[in-house]
């Protein structure tokens, strides 16, 4: 597991740290609409069809990657995940990384 260069100061053992980190974000998008997804465990086969034609910088390519061996060069679908977001940096453009590390309260 990766750990954090935030050393921990939490005084509860059982309750994770939730540290900033610097986050993804589509460059050049105004309405999100066509790259968001749902979460990867509500996301049926139709519906990620859906998604996946919506854009091809669509999000489910990174959460819920097909397992397709053949096309992805024998990768598994976290293999293929992993090829995807890197791919999306290098030959999409579609991402840009904040400069500091952030969190956000979420309502």
């Amino acid at each position: 597991m990766r750990q954090s260069a935030c050393p921990s100061t939490k005084v509860n053992a059982t309750l994770p740290d939730f540290l900033p980190f610097r986050g993804l974000r589509y460059a050049g998008v105004t309405d999100a609409t066509a790259v968001a997804a749902p979460p990867y465990d509500v996301i049926d086969d139709d519906e990620r069809e859906v998604l996946e034609r919506a854009d091809p910088h669509n999000a489910v390519r990174l959460i819920l990657p097909r397992d397709d061996a053949d096309a992805s060069g024998g990768l598994d679908r976290y293999g293929r995940g992993g090829s995807n977001a890197r791919d999306l940096a290098a030959r999409w453009g579609a991402r840009r990384r904040r400069h500091a590390p952030c969190s956000r309260r979420i309502r």
